[in-house]
């Protein structure tokens, strides 16, 4: 079987589970509802770019019409991705009109479409532009999901989720540029071959860690023992006074108690009501509070407690505190002193 034929075919196959996917988990009931639907329309974004190489492919002198279609596709994969990723890491986030600005360059282009000098040199131009567009929204997204996941002490599956994510749209932008540099029709094929492997890849990762997408209002996978799991973990905060450790996760947590992280999770969403991050900040906020209000650690600075309440980020320790004590800590601190 001829090569190009043989990738376009693999290609096809990755736009179908993508549309899926994406389809798969728009329609999902969740409380992460916003997020999954960012998901859905970063996978629908790439089926759609990697649709319009399926067809320069198999069909090379094709109407400029199908290059800028797919370039529609691939101006909304960095605004998704950047998007998506704010989503997780904020509670209050919503898709408001500064969400709808990132989204500019797609609608700009499905506009344009229908005018007369939209031919092959346009083209051109569109995609080195959208090409570095994607690069500025890595850096974004980069700069995001590492600043929000030291704050929120996001738990590792989310760390490893949100860096797969930003790893496997580096490397679909790494193809796109590299046919800025060498437009042959051997790279294009690469090029459409590393954006497929790049969505299979996510697509098995998602599906073998099934905490991304799953509802933590239910429970009933428990089996009944949610009451019993619950009891472990609070015993794991109250008495070992486990969130003193400054790199727990939910990992670790699950290990302590001899249970599994989705369950564990599960168990924090609907039984301590708030998510393990918060959990965790709400312990070590009481903690410093005792300590802030204690004469025998009145020799300690602020720092000094924020770190033995299990901080590894003074930054954090004065958002969490800000936000749960409505003062600052030095203000707290002063309300006890005689």
């Amino acid at each position: 079987m001829n090569l190009s034929l043989l990738m376009a075919a693999a290609s096809g196959l990755v736009i179908g589970n993508s549309l899926f996917f994406g389809a798969y988990i728009w329609t999902l009931d969740r409380r992460n509802r916003l997020s999954n639907h960012l998901l859905a329309l970063l996978l629908f974004a790439l089926a759609l770019r990697i649709s319009k190489s399926v067809i320069i492919i198999l069909f090379p002198y094709a109407p400029d019409i199908f290059p800028a279609i797919g370039l529609i596709g691939m101006a909304a994969i960095g605004p998704f991705l950047y998007l998506y990723l704010r989503s997780i890491h904020i509670d209050s986030f919503s898709f408001g009109k500064k969400a709808w600005l990132h989204l500019l360059p797609s609608f700009a282009l499905a506009a344009a479409l229908p005018l007369p000098f939209v031919d092959e040199p346009v083209i051109y131009r569109f995609y080195q532009f959208v090409v570095a567009q994607i690069f500025v929204y890595l850096l974004l997204s980069i700069q995001t999901h590492r600043y929000y996941s030291d704050v929120n002490e996001a738990d590792s599956l989310k760390r490893r989720w949100g860096y797969l994510l930003i790893g496997g749209s580096f490397l679909i932008w790494t193809a796109f540029f590299a046919q800025l540099i060498a437009d042959t029709f051997l790279l294009y094929l690469i090029a459409t071959t590393v954006a497929a492997f790049v969505l299979y890849g996510v697509s098995f990762w998602v599906m073998k860690n099934r905490l991304v997408f799953k509802n933590n209002g239910r429970l009933n996978k428990l089996n009944g023992n949610a009451e019993g799991l619950y009891q472990k973990i609070e015993q794991a905060f109250e008495h070992q006074k486990i969130y003193q450790d400054p790199d727990l996760t939910i990992d670790k947590l699950a290990d302590t108690i001899k249970s599994q992280s989705y369950l564990v999770s599960l168990v924090v969403n609907e039984k301590f009501n708030m998510s393990f991050p918060e959990l965790i900040n709400s312990y070590r906020i009481e903690e410093a509070k005792k300590m802030l209000q204690s004469e025998e650690t009145r020799h300690l600075s602020i720092e000094s407690i924020a770190y033995e309440s299990g901080f590894n980020s003074l930054s954090s320790f004065y958002s969490s505190f800000k936000k749960m004590s409505d003062t600052t800590p030095a203000e707290y601190r002063k309300q006890f002193q005689s």
